[in-house]
């Protein structure tokens, strides 16, 4: 398994979980072994998956899933879920603060959240900016480092209980073991995973 969606999956409280932005990008990503919120659904009960993607959801839909057609930013689902996760998600939004508040409340009272993020220190990011160029994905909208991630899930209700880091499953286990020969360890992973619990 991906040790993105890994990490994730382990930190993951059920029942009843909300995958935020569900459909990553394109609903053809259900047949990917990457597409995160088929391995939700694997593990826990109830998964729910939210997309703002219409189309995408009714074809999900038709699969078998169990997908809400919403704007993370305003959605009122009308329920209330132990995990509600938010995978390469924040990144994308215009107002992540909105989106948080949202999970507050669709989340219960001793529920958590889990999200991941890009590390925008990474190697990788150097890498391909001195060979190829900055490559960004262009429907992102910020980076998140996790200072920034601490304050801004802490003025939306939430309390950071972890974040880790974590590294590609295939290319990067020599620079990992370089990093952390160096001590220099944020540089090698791709990728913030944060678990954060309602305040």
């Amino acid at each position: 398994m991906n040790p993105r969606i890994q990490a994730i999956v382990n930190r993951v409280e059920g029942p009843t979980v909300l995958d935020l932005g569900a459909v990553q990008h394109d609903a053809a990503a259900s047949a990917s072994e990457n597409w995160l919120h088929d391995h939700l659904v694997r593990q826990f009960q109830r998964v729910i998956g939210v997309d703002i993607l219409a189309e995408d959801i009714q074809r999900l839909n038709g699969q078998g899933y169990e997908m809400v057609q919403a704007d993370v930013e305003r959605m009122e689902l009308g329920m209330t879920a132990d995990t509600v996760v938010a995978g390469e998600l924040i990144e994308h939004l215009s107002n992540p603060g909105r989106m948080l508040d949202r999970a507050h409340e669709h989340l219960r009272d001793d529920g958590r959240m889990v999200l991941s993020t890009p590390n925008p220190w990474a190697f990788v990011h150097l890498r391909r900016h001195l060979h190829n160029g900055l490559q960004v994905n262009a429907e992102h909208t910020a980076w998140f480092a996790p200072t920034v991630l601490r304050q801004l899930l802490d003025r939306h209700g939430f309390d950071v209980v972890d974040i880790t880091g974590v590294t590609p499953s295939r290319g990067g286990l020599s620079l990992t073991r370089a990093v952390e020969h160096l001590g220099i360890e944020p540089f090698g992973y791709t990728t913030w995973v944060i678990t954060a619990e309602k305040q």
